[in-house]
């Protein structure tokens, strides 16, 4: 997985012209055969984040990776104020143009250099993080370097919800046929496997090791059925 350039992969999938909500699901490939998740799934990960995240309207939102602003603006609804941040410009611009909130700001920048910038200058200090759907795009150094940079940024005092993470241990769920166990086994040879879009498969020993090395509390959940079957959320939290 460390010969993939991300950045280049989401500079190109699915970019399309947004016309309506509806383009914006596909855009950052919330769907299922091609079509949007249903308005069921999608408002039940949103409980599912401030259930997780113990959002309250006096919280301050980073939400790194936050794609074309889909979840931001309901999130929005439920904090003071929100940082959303995502590196790729085209989806920052549709973010700015239809996921826009007086309490929202947009910024394109790459996750773990905006981490590092902002544990430095502290000029936004959020409450919680969050980490959508995204992790599998991430190696475990950089996911260290993030919740490094959140410890000295919050003085260990956040909750950082990662979602969607792929899950190595249920992987058999996905490639759950002949033909995907095949196409997953010729991905594995290829030296720019992007494991069909999902990005990495983590390991829970990985998580579990990470918490420990940061002296982070961390609890691992297997998303609802109607979510997923294959891909878990992981609560990182601090002892403050």
């Amino acid at each position: 997985m460390g010969n993939v350039n991300w950045k280049e992969f989401w500079q190109t999938y699915r970019k399309t012209e947004v016309k309506n909500e509806k383009d914006l699901y596909f855009e950052v490939g919330k769907t299922v055969n091609q079509q949007p998740i249903s308005e069921a799934s999608f408002k039940l990960s949103i409980e599912l984040v401030a259930r997780d995240l113990k959002l309250n309207a006096n919280d301050r939102l980073l939400e790194l990776c936050c794609g074309n602003g889909l979840m931001s603006l309901p999130l929005a609804a439920l904090v003071s104020e929100v940082y959303a941040v995502d590196f790729a410009e085209h989806l920052t611009e549709n973010a700015r143009r239809f996921r826009q909130a007086p309490n929202i700001t947009y910024i394109c920048a790459d996750a773990v250099s905006y981490m590092t910038d902002l544990a430095a200058s502290k000029r936004y200090v959020p409450s919680k993080i969050l980490l959508g759907d995204a992790l599998g795009y991430f190696e475990p150094e950089s996911l260290g370097d993030i919740l490094r940079s959140a410890i000295r940024l919050t003085d260990n005092r956040f909750i950082f919800l990662a979602t969607g993470i792929p899950s190595d241990e249920l992987k058999g769920s996905f490639y759950n046929t002949p033909e995907r166990v095949k196409r997953y086994e010729k991905n594995q040879r290829r030296e720019d496997n992007t494991n069909d879009g999902l990005g990495r498969w983590w390991q829970t020993y990985e998580l579990k090791r990470l918490a420990r090395d940061c002296g982070l509390r961390l609890v691992v959940k297997k998303q609802p059925p109607d979510l997923s079957t294959f891909r878990v959320d992981a609560i990182f939290s601090s002892d403050s």
